[in-house]
């Protein structure tokens, strides 16, 4: 018999290891300094260091969910993921989130493997 309280701790500490490397990962994807600018397409390059630092992930176990979440406080992220009329996108969360999404999908697959 699975004891689920033990399955869901271990869940829960893979999905916190999870959130600090996607951390890492993303503030790493928009360390390269500027100038000059990033190509479109390419995550920004490092100007200031606020929207590197204003990145975040985070685990959220809120209302019975298990993910992570990934958000930025900087104003201008919007402008930057999706671009303007002046300016191409440079995306920098989308891939990570894409990322997050398969390595979930990996330790989802390791745990049915293991039990």
């Amino acid at each position: 018999m699975i004891d689920l309280t033990k399955f869901k701790f271990y869940l829960m500490g893979e999905i916190e290891k999870l959130a600090e490397r996607s951390q890492e990962r993303l503030r790493e994807s928009i360390s390269i300094l500027y100038p000059p600018a990033s190509e479109p397409n390419n995550p920004p390059h490092l100007r200031t260091g606020d929207l590197q630092a204003g990145c975040t992930v985070t685990p959220d176990f809120e209302n019975n969910r298990m993910g992570v979440d990934i958000k930025s406080s900087i104003e201008y992220s919007e402008f930057l993921e999706f671009g303007t009329t002046q300016m191409a996108p440079r995306p920098f969360i989308r891939p990570e989130a894409e990322r997050v999404k398969e390595d979930l999908t990996e330790i989802i697959e390791n745990l049915t493997i293991t039990l």
